[in-house]
């Protein structure tokens, strides 16, 4: 029922923020898509300046009406990944009206001359309905999950945007950055890639911040994602560029002056390198005196780490302890085999994970042969901050690939929801078209 899209829009924003809403879009949109066209113009143009690329979810149906307003854009560097066919909530939605919505929603792609795997829910919503539905419908990867990062000085903050804010966090249900690595993860045959929060929804209209304080919130993600060694997936809805101007331009250049660098990647360029690392494949073959020959058979642009071991190749400072090598064949001499060893019994999950971190991983009882060892029959996504901690903490001897590729040490994607291209496509929405 029409009136069944209205109250949850209100619901899914509250309110105060559903208000606020209605009086911006006049502003941000109009009775054309010229607006957003211009809107996409001038962000594609930021892009150019620093010659990365950037991710559009966008709503099937909105290119349906209006296809020339996007295939303008072709040949930009950028990508247009599904936002639905209509902007609704997703997890209401039975499988079967799942997989109806993606199929019409890639019949619009395909006939529009878009190719796309990606998606991501409107709202961000995510089931296991979802998930097997979009592996059904021939998806490759989605960024549905959200992480929050504790970037908010709470104790600043007024009643009402205290009560906005709050809002937002209950309907999204986003993982915490501080328990929950910001890292891709693999789940029914899909890519899924975190999205970070608070975006740009969350900082510009329900806690109306400052230029300057959205620019500072978003240089603390990277800092953070950097030190960390993860990935800050940015959400900039294109409507709201010309807020975003000076904080974009300004997140950019810092991201492109690090050393060692942040990877600035799209969204499926991200989802492909995840399955090539998890799939990797490394060769560790022991010789004489203390020595191992590795060989790195797969992906060739992985950025391969050594720690408390001598290499007979070049190697420098990457950060920590580690230290990269300069090759993808050599030899190092350690008193035990320099990767993870885990028990007969340790988890299949477990064991899953530890290789999406690019570490080489064996099961052997034999405890007393390797520098790492794991012991654990149960292992719930709670503990992947303390276990990646532990692991690099240590002092023992390592070889392992990093996370990311061509020396690279976290990664940034520049993605921005499209969730209309005009105020009629703002007034369909509310009924549900």
């Amino acid at each position: 029922m029409p009136s069944n899209h209205l109250s949850y829009a209100i619901r899914a924003k509250g309110l105060p923020a559903f208000n606020n809403r209605i009086r911006s879009i006049s502003q941000r949109y109009g009775f054309s898509p010229v607006k957003m066209e211009n809107s996409l113009r001038q962000f594609i143009g930021i892009l150019q300046q620093y010659q990365c690329g950037a991710s559009f979810p966008l709503t099937a149906v909105a290119l349906k009406r209006y296809p020339d307003s996007i295939q303008a854009f072709q040949q930009a560097p950028v990508e247009f990944c599904v936002h639905g066919y209509t902007h609704k909530d997703f997890s209401s939605l039975d499988p079967d009206k799942i997989v109806d919505q993606l199929h019409k929603a890639r019949q619009v792609f395909s006939n529009t001359g878009l190719t796309t795997t990606g998606f991501r829910s409107p709202y961000l919503s995510r089931s296991s309905d979802i998930s097997k539905a979009l592996e059904t419908t021939g998806f490759s990867f989605s960024s549905n999950q959200p992480i929050l990062w504790d970037i908010i000085d709470a104790t600043s903050l007024t009643a009402s945007q205290t009560a906005n804010f709050g809002h937002a966090v209950a309907y999204y249900q986003p993982w915490l950055a501080d328990a929950r690595l910001s890292l891709p993860y693999q789940i029914y045959g899909l890519v899924d890639i975190p999205v970070s929060l608070p975006d740009d929804e969350m900082l510009f209209d329900r806690l109306n911040l400052s230029h300057a304080d959205v620019e500072n919130a978003w240089q603390n993600i990277l800092t953070q994602t950097y030190q960390r060694g993860e990935l800050f997936t940015l959400q900039v809805h294109p409507e709201r560029t010309s807020l975003c101007v000076e904080a974009l331009l300004a997140l950019l250049s810092r991201a492109q002056s690090l050393s060692p660098k942040i990877w600035i990647a799209k969204l499926s360029e991200i989802a492909a390198w995840w399955r090539n690392l998890s799939a990797a494949y490394i060769e560790l073959i022991e010789l004489s005196n203390n020595q191992y020959k590795v060989r790195i058979k797969s992906p060739v642009s992985a950025t391969v780490l050594v720690r408390s071991v001598e290499a007979n190749a070049p190697t420098e400072v990457f950060f920590d302890n580690y230290r990269s090598v300069n090759s993808i064949d050599f030899t190092v001499r350690s008193s035990v085999r320099p990767i993870i060893g885990l028990s007969p019994n340790t988890s299949q999950v477990l064991a899953n994970f530890l290789r999406q971190q690019g570490l080489i991983i064996e099961f052997n009882p034999r405890r007393e042969q390797y520098s790492l060892y794991f012991d654990q029959e149960s292992f719930d996504h709670s503990q992947e901050r303390s276990i990646v901690a532990a692991i690099d903490s240590s002092l023992q001897p390592l070889v392992r690939l990093w996370r990311w590729p061509n020396g690279a040490k976290s990664a940034l994607a520049i993605t921005g929801d499209i969730d209309a291209l005009t105020l009629w496509d703002f007034g369909l929405r509310l009924i549900g078209s």
